[in-house]
């Protein structure tokens, strides 16, 4: 947050949209981690971008 100056909302709502497309995985008292790249949707548009 303080690196890119954005909110504490803000981040949230990237963490749920990474979440929504499969690229990150978070679970209480584990943390968010990235999936492995081959559990991606390699089709989606953003992830495309």
């Amino acid at each position: 947050m303080e690196r890119f100056g954005v909110s504490r909302t803000v981040l949230r709502e990237a963490l749920r949209t990474l979440t929504s497309k499969g690229l990150i995985e978070s679970r209480p008292k584990v943390g968010t981690r990235v999936r492995a790249k081959d559990a991606w949707n390699l089709l989606d548009a953003d992830v495309l971008e």
